[in-house]
């Protein structure tokens, strides 16, 4: 559901962060597997099925990507240490979605962008370089933090791509 403001994509966004259950951290403890403290509600529930997925699957869980261990440290710095070496997809994308969340909910934060707003985009394109900067008027704001605009292909952009121009004045 897209969003006129950007407080309502904020309150979604953080949800990404809550703690886990009782019932997850009950099934931790049954199961044998040690938990750090920092983990959220999604980190524990993709724990959980990788703890069980010898047995539900009758194979052991793939280990992470290179590109999603690269894109972990991009994103969580050193917040997860030398454990990020030891993660697996499952428990990796988990990781991933709460710490886009986190630096999703910060920028729109930051802009405070509504429906009607003039934003600038900058994009840049990692393979050549090129830089593109527009100017649009903000149609909309994601569950996922993604911005929509007018004239846009891609029709949206991530809020740390966008400075606000000029507000909507009601």
């Amino acid at each position: 559901m897209p969003y006129e403001d950007w407080r309502q994509a904020v309150e979604l966004l953080d949800l990404r962060w809550v703690p886990p259950s009782e019932g997850q951290l009950d099934l931790a403890v049954q199961h044998g597997m040690l938990l750090t403290g920092d983990e959220t509600f999604a980190v524990v529930a993709a724990m959980l099925q990788d703890w069980l997925c010898p047995v539900i699957h009758g194979r052991k869980p793939r280990s992470a990507t290179g590109e999603q261990i690269e894109l972990l440290r991009e994103l969580a710095g050193s917040a997860l240490g030398a454990r990020v070496e030891r993660l697996t997809i499952n428990i990796a994308s988990a990781w991933i979605g709460c710490w886009i969340a986190r630096r999703r909910a910060a920028e729109l934060r930051r802009l405070q962008v509504h429906r009607g707003d003039l934003v600038e985009l900058r994009r840049v394109f990692p393979n050549t370089g090129e830089v593109i900067i527009s100017r649009d008027v903000v149609t909309s704001i994601g569950r996922d933090g993604l911005v929509y605009v007018h004239g846009q292909n891609p029709p949206c952009a991530r809020p740390d791509e966008l400075e606000v121009v000029a507000k909507l004045v009601p």
